[in-house]
């Protein structure tokens, strides 16, 4: 494998001419782990695929129902009319933060 260019955030792959992109860390503290094993099943599953998506894609999930920026590093996303997920991008382009999942009328925003 060699980089591209340079930058550290892709690596070529000759053989099969694709470009991969690095996993970004999610991190998600006990405390949001607990509220999230406390919502419904459905909300819990579109929460384990929001999470796979930000590892994957990073804080930007324009798939995500009323996904937006919130400001600064900061998005959020319904995970159904009723449930919400907030997280922050803590390190640019490396690390994000879920700093709040849980109902919509409690939400930091």
């Amino acid at each position: 494998m060699v980089q591209v260019g340079g930058h550290p955030a892709c690596e070529y792959v000759a053989k099969k001419m694709a470009i991969l992109y690095p996993m970004f860390e999610v991190i998600v503290k006990p405390k949001i782990q607990k509220a999230a094993d406390s919502m419904p099943a459905p909300e819990r599953r579109r929460f384990g695929m929001l999470l796979e998506s930000l590892r994957d894609k990073g804080p930007v999930q324009g798939s995500f129902p009323n996904y937006s920026k919130l400001g600064g590093n900061k998005h959020h996303c319904h995970l159904s009319p009723r449930w919400v997920a907030c997280w922050e991008e803590t390190e640019k382009g490396v690390k994000l933060e879920v700093y709040y999942v849980g109902s919509r009328g409690n939400a930091p925003y």
